[in-house]
């Protein structure tokens, strides 16, 4: 089983919240990467999801679809929350970032911040013993 049918086995709230956090990364990235000001955090939505997105698949490859599959986004989601925060609070920037860009980036952070705590709980629960994979 691939991952598209792993993902569609799990709860609805999971699909929609997994399609969402793809979506707002790459409406971010793509913003980001086009928009004078803002080039530097588009590439580090980029690069930080490309980790992201390996260590994923290597956990999906290896265990399965199991609770620690988040695992990527507390590896690189963590700093990349730092850089956003950084940049939309406006420290080390004299201008602030273009609005389309701005509100995605918000966007993004926002995503990012309540998906680490699911991330950290699954990771621990995994830890602890939870292993079996999801349906």
């Amino acid at each position: 089983m691939g991952f598209q049918e792993a993902l569609a086995l799990q709860p609805l709230w999971v699909q929609i919240w997994s399609w969402w956090m793809i979506a707002v990364t790459l409406a971010a990235a793509t913003a980001a990467l086009i928009q004078p000001g803002v080039r530097r955090e588009g590439a580090a939505i980029l690069l930080l999801n490309i980790g992201n997105g390996l260590v994923g698949a290597w956990i999906f490859e290896t265990l399965g679809f199991v609770r620690l599959i988040g695992l990527g986004h507390l590896i690189f989601w963590t700093p990349l929350a730092y850089v956003l925060w950084r940049r939309l609070a406006g420290a080390g920037s004299a201008e602030p970032a273009p609005v389309p860009a701005r509100w995605l980036l918000w966007a993004l952070l926002a995503t990012i911040l309540l998906s680490l705590p699911i991330d950290l709980v699954d990771a621990a629960r995994y830890m602890l013993g939870d292993r079996a994979p999801r349906p």
